[in-house]
């Protein structure tokens, strides 16, 4: 019996257009509609132009209109997907980051269908890694190890390894993965990018001779400091549970986390100009209360360490984030520039310090109800014992909120007899679980008062950009920005892939 990295990389190896879903080719195209328009706007800024500045012409296109070597171009553009945390993701990890610029670099000779066909290979491998190490100490998708391995996957596809070659490149790159903290990503994102892409190369160039294919099979040392209750049914469904459709597209430059709560405040300030007929303003604002579930309460919580006043970090600080999109109106790379941040830099901060990041235990409850309905099956065979031993190490990792008496009729209210249920299925297989009933639920519940006495409520669970709110390739092609984006995203699929890159990056 082949090992789980081996049946992976057979899987992939054995992949053609016919094997996959209308409805999933469609949402890798967007993925690199959006990937591009994020590359456009961040190397529109003065941080983006200095990295794209260092680059010598090459064969390779780059945003912006500049070429450069496929590996320096690939780099530069991890770089720039993260520099403003504008990249996508998927239910368990970085959809852009570094899978993106790898196909881009690795098009020459290729047609937009292998382009696309790579990307999805990446998707799937990539995000069923992910989904084992859910259960990790402080399981973030800032981490290296999915983007890497998600590149590697897609190159060595594209190299046209053979089966054993694709798993020991994806081994490699897991290998030179790492585990970040919000410090290390606020540090210098753009490094981070190009550190994960170079891993990614690397690993293809030297599958021939190194890798274990062992590495992701039970009990091996990869998952010890990870997550020490492995989720191994993600690995399966392949062909049949396809993670493409989680992808989510980022409307705002923001951490995937608070993308829910930074468009509930977005939309008060929409219905504010229909009102009143003019731009709510920065010194209107009384106090911002934001409701959240665990998870943003602890991201929020963990990047207490990170610098969040560098225009790169900012995406780190849900306060800063929705003072910004006060006193702008948008929060894009364009708005983030260390110019626009020092324009506004009063309002911005006086709209930070009233905003309240308040956990609530029922929108916790409801948040786990939601994802367990569909992944429940997952989780079968973790007795409680292990998933106490979850939540421990949970708050080990990132600290836990407290919970008082007056808190317990809410979590009652929410069901969490609802949660226990989810997680008693029968099966640990991902091929149980249709993935088309998914919705991304970040559930919030935010109260805007104003200096004059009013206030203004908004609450909301999913994500602009998904599936689920219906509205993906509306916003993939407005954050691509180019007149043509709708063009290129119908591109017919026996087009040169180096061809459509330079268009996609144009």
């Amino acid at each position: 019996m082949p090992s789980t990295l081996l049946s992976l990389a057979q899987w992939a190896r054995a992949l053609r257009l016919a094997d996959i879903p209308d409805d999933v080719l469609r949402l890798a195209r967007l993925q690199h509609i959006a990937a591009a328009g994020a590359s456009r706007a961040s190397v529109a800024t003065p941080a983006g132009a200095a990295l794209a500045d260092k680059l010598a012409p090459g064969s390779a296109a780059v945003a912006g209109g500049r070429t450069a070597d496929p590996l320096a171009a690939a780099q530069l553009h991890a770089g720039l997907t993260a520099l403003h945390d504008y990249d996508d993701y998927l239910l368990a990890g970085r959809a852009s980051l570094a899978l993106v610029p790898t196909v881009w670099a690795s098009a020459a000779g290729h047609t937009v269908d292998e382009l696309l066909i790579a990307t999805i290979v990446g998707n799937e491998i990539g995000g069923r890694i992910g989904l084992a190490l859910l259960l990790g100490p402080r399981h973030t998708r800032t981490d290296t190890f999915v983007p890497a391995a998600a590149a590697a996957a897609a190159a060595a596809w594209l190299a046209g390894l053979d089966a054993d070659g694709i798993g020991r490149a994806v081994s490699i790159a897991l290998q030179q993965g790492k585990r970040l903290t919000p410090t290390d990503t606020a540090a210098d994102p753009a490094a981070v990018g190009a550190r994960t892409v170079r891993a990614a190369m690397d690993a293809v160039g030297r599958s021939r001779t190194e890798g274990s294919l062992d590495l992701l099979d039970e009990h091996s040392p990869f998952y010890g400091p990870l997550s020490k209750q492995p989720l191994l049914g993600a690995y399966g469904g392949l062909g049949q549970t396809w993670l493409t459709r989680t992808l989510v597209i980022k409307p705002e430059a923001v951490m995937a986390w608070a993308g829910v709560a930074v468009q509930g405040v977005h939309e008060i300030l929409k219905r504010h100009v229909k009102a009143s007929d003019k731009r709510l303003r920065a010194e209107q604002v009384e106090r911002i209360e934001v409701r959240v579930g665990l998870l943003p309460w602890a991201m929020d919580h963990a990047s207490a360490g990170a610098d969040v006043h560098s225009p790169v970090a900012l995406a780190w600080s849900l306060k800063r984030a929705i003072g910004v999109l006060v006193a702008r109106h948008e929060l894009t790379p364009a708005v983030l520039t260390p110019e626009a941040l020092a324009e506004k830099a009063t309002e911005i901060e006086h709209v930070a310090s009233r905003v309240e990041v308040v956990h609530d235990w029922a929108l916790s409850v409801s948040t786990l109800e939601g994802f367990t309905r569909v992944l429940g099956p997952l989780f079968a065979g973790l007795s409680p014992m292990e998933l106490r031993q979850v939540r421990t190490r949970l708050k080990e990792a990132g600290g836990w909120p407290q919970w008082h008496r007056q808190d317990l009729w809410p979590i009652l209210r929410a069901r969490p007899d609802r949660v226990v249920r989810n997680l008693q299925a029968p099966s640990g297989d991902l091929g149980e679980i249709d993935l088309t009933e998914f919705r991304w639920q970040l559930p919030i519940e935010i109260k805007l008062y104003t200096t004059r006495g009013g206030w203004w409520p908004e609450r909301r669970a999913l994500p602009l950009g998904s599936v689920a709110t219906g509205d993906i390739e509306a916003v993939a092609l407005a954050k691509h920005g180019g007149a043509d984006a709708a063009a290129l995203a119908a591109t017919e699929g026996s087009t040169d892939g180096s061809a459509w890159v330079k268009g996609l990056l144009a």
